[in-house]
């Protein structure tokens, strides 16, 4: 029989003092027995938990999946495979329920998931895993903490299931089969879903500067109210957007125009009978800005072929790209597919390209003069307020606002 090439990774969360010290001498000396590559990590978890506001349970489930995929990645191995059991299955798909899930939850967790995770012990119970060790005369180690019915996953298996076990003996198996079953279902749901998006949803990846990581969904919420299962497409549609089931609820029963919602990754936003939902920035906490320096030659004696076209500076901001150059006696400002120019006697050297921030104020041509809070302007130009922050100002070396960059266009300063 060909033998497959694997790795032992453990990692050591030093929530158990001895023993979680014991358990890693414990995996190097069966790794070591056998001859198997092996690979150890410590981790600070509870500092991890306490840092990122957490649970331990989160803070670990996320150190250590990162790290087999660290590894995965590094030394060319295909799958992470877990020891999920039968009993870990039946308490997920507990636990999802008691909490509120759809059909993902439900159907709890897959044999082979898409981020290359294998569970392969999935239909096996603990029972049968144990009978094998101790037919083959092998040790196994316990962790202590399991047995503590302060966590809700051992809560749920120390006094919820023999309670249904004494219903049903072989509730094991039978709720493995009920999600085989729900995971089916859950695929013809996501077909179903499909269809409908085809309908429904408008995918656009220039609403504003941002083209692609914010690149905007545009739901037809008119449309979605309309059918008796709008829930479940909401929510199939935006699983990956991490939203609440209650946020859903409010899209589609009590919110008003202009209502924002925010998760942990995106913000919808409605506006005239559409739901915008767009990716937040990942470093939306960097406020960005750039300086443009004149590097044209000083040289104004020069004819004019040589002093035409000269490029002062390209920048690209979150796949928006802009060129900046003298023409003449002009400056222009070339936005992707659009253009602008600024008599080159109005600047003063070096400009900031920068994103919008409160407080600025704008005096737009064709308002006489007038000056105008930018965010106001935004708002009178039907920028949702989930995307103005994405907007770029051009200022002078006096930092006057001397063009505003938004939803694909360019608005300049009055001269």
């Amino acid at each position: 029989m060909q033998q497959i090439p694997f790795a032992i990774a453990h990692v050591n969360f030093g929530l158990r003092s001895l023993e979680s010290d014991e358990d890693e001498a414990f995996v190097c000396a069966i790794a070591e027995k056998y001859g198997v590559p092996f690979f150890i990590k410590r981790v600070e978890t509870a500092a991890f938990a306490a840092k990122n506001k957490q649970s331990i349970q989160t803070a670990a489930r996320k150190l250590r999946y990162e790290w087999f995929e660290e590894l995965r990645q590094t030394h060319g191995f295909h799958y992470i495979a877990t020891a999920h059991h039968a009993g870990d299955q039946v308490e997920t798909i507990l636990h999802h329920l008691v909490r509120g899930a759809g059909l993902r939850g439900l159907g709890g967790m897959k044999f082979l998931v898409e981020n290359h995770i294998l569970r392969p012990l999935l239909s096996f119970s603990k029972a049968d895993l144990l009978a094998i060790l101790q037919k083959e005369g092998l040790a196994w180690r316990e962790d202590s903490s399991n047995s503590s019915v302060k966590y809700t996953r051992n809560l749920l298996r120390h006094e919820v299931l023999p309670i249904l076990k004494k219903i049903n003996p072989n509730v094991e198996q039978t709720m493995g089969k009920n999600a085989h079953y729900l995971q089916q279902a859950q695929g013809l749901l996501a077909w179903a879903a499909a269809e409908w998006k085809e309908k429904l949803v408008v995918f656009s990846a220039e609403v504003d500067l941002i083209k692609v990581e914010n690149a905007c969904w545009q739901i037809d919420l008119q449309g979605l109210k309309k059918l008796p299962f709008a829930h479940t497409l909401l929510h199939e549609w935006l699983f990956d957007c991490l939203f609440t089931a209650t946020q859903l609820d409010d899209i589609l029963t009590n919110a008003q125009n202009g209502a924002l919602f925010y998760s942990q990754t995106h913000i919808a936003e409605i506006h005239k009978n559409q739901l915008v939902v767009q990716k937040k920035n990942e470093n939306e906490n960097d406020f960005f800005t750039q300086e443009i320096t004149e590097n044209r030659s000083q040289n104004r004696s020069q004819n004019r072929s040589q002093n035409k076209n000269q490029i002062v500076t390209k920048i690209t901001f979150q796949h928006s790209f802009f060129e900046f150059f003298a023409q003449e006696t002009d400056f222009i400002l070339s936005y992707n597919d659009f253009f602008a120019k600024i008599p080159l006697e109005k600047l003063h050297f070096p400009l900031t390209l920068r994103q919008i921030k409160q407080g600025d104020r704008f005096k737009p041509s064709g308002m006489g003069g007038k000056s105008k809070l930018l965010s106001d302007f935004l708002k009178d130009n039907k920028v949702l307020r989930g995307q103005r922050n994405n907007s770029l100002v051009l200022c002078n070396g006096d930092a006057e606002i001397l063009a505003v960059f938004y939803a694909q266009k360019i608005r300049l300063k009055a001269f």
